[in-house]
């Protein structure tokens, strides 16, 4: 018998976690704001794309700042780092895709900054990492998209803290994690699709609170199959569900 924690916030009165009405009432006004958004053309890069991958690195140090890119990409990848210390700052990013990929390995920090993001593709991913953290900090977004996600982390927290986000796809999920605790807080968000979720955590809580007006925004906050140790907050308050499942085993 498992359990799963839903919190889902008080949109269009329900606790549903799709709100059809809420997004029909606002597909008008975003097609218009994602059409002015994409009128500009393409501006001409201004740094090099950056592919930096490593296989089994030990201490290795990235340490990238830049000013004002445009049109640019960067790709890090490591494979089992031990002690990696990856950290990428961006002011103004305008169509920027930042990419960043951890594999099997232990000790390792990441720390992202972005100021006045406009058109950001920002993924970052963890696989099987363990005594590692990963922090994320975003301060005014616009029509971009942010994905982090953890496969069995472990000792491996994860915080994303934002500012004044608009029409922006936010994911943070994780799976199977192990005393990892999740922290989101967004000040500020407006015709966002917001996802967070975690499963079957152990010892791994999950934090989430948005200063601000819920209803401007899609949100979903799911926790399944979570231990005692692993609570799941919310702020503002949103209605809980507990859901029992019986699951009828073959003789």
């Amino acid at each position: 018998v498992t359990g799963v924690q839903t919190c889902a916030l008080p949109i269009c009165g329900v606790r549903s976690c799709r709100c059809p009405s809420l997004l029909a009432a606002m597909m008008p006004t975003t097609i218009f704001l994602l059409a002015l958004a994409t009128l500009a053309t393409a501006i001409e890069p201004n740094f090099e794309d950056m592919h930096l991958a490593s296989d089994q690195p030990t201490g290795e140090v990235v340490d990238i700042n830049q000013a004002d890119p445009n049109s640019n990409t960067i790709h890090i990848a490591h494979n089992i780092p031990k002690d990696s210390d990856i950290k990428v700052v961006q002011t103004n990013p305008f169509n920027t895709t930042v990419h960043i990929s951890l594999n099997v390995g232990t000790g390792s920090k990441v720390k992202v900054m972005m100021t006045n993001a406009r058109n950001l593709q920002l993924h970052v991913s963890f696989n099987g990492m363990g005594n590692s953290e990963c922090d994320i900090e975003l301060d005014t977004i616009f029509n971009s998209s942010v994905h982090l996600s953890f496969q069995n982390p472990k000792n491996t927290p994860v915080t994303l803290n934002m500012k004044k986000a608009e029409l922006t796809n936010i994911h943070v999920s994780q799976n199977v994690p192990q005393r990892s605790p999740m922290e989101v807080k967004i000040d500020g968000a407006v015709t966002c699709q917001i996802q967070l979720a975690q499963s079957v955590p152990m010892s791994s809580p999950l934090t989430w609170e948005l200063v601000g007006d819920p209803e401007e925004n899609h949100i979903e906050v799911r926790q399944n199959a979570g231990d005692e140790a692993s609570p799941l907050n919310c702020s503002p308050e949103c209605p809980q569900e507990e859901y029992v499942y019986d699951y009828a085993r073959s003789e």
